[in-house]
């Protein structure tokens, strides 16, 4: 019997993708913005390295403004 991991990712720095797989481990983040939802995917965490900076702000760009509600 596999027992599933559940790895809180509230401190992590810097963008990550989760692949989601069947690999016991889950991730768990909070989303929704003040909403505050409690989202989580099992999965592999792949960290994103190279210019963070850059990626952060294109992210940040993307994933805010009037198409978004806020």
């Amino acid at each position: 019997m596999q027992t599933e991991t559940t790895i809180l990712l509230y401190e992590l720095a810097g963008p990550a993708l989760i692949v989601p797989s069947q690999t016991g481990v889950r991730y768990r983040n909070q989303t929704g913005g003040h909403s505050c939802y409690q989202m989580e995917l099992e999965g592999y965490l792949v960290p994103i390295a190279g210019d963070r900076i850059e990626l952060v702000e294109r992210l940040t760009a993307h994933f805010t403004g009037p198409k978004w509600g806020g």
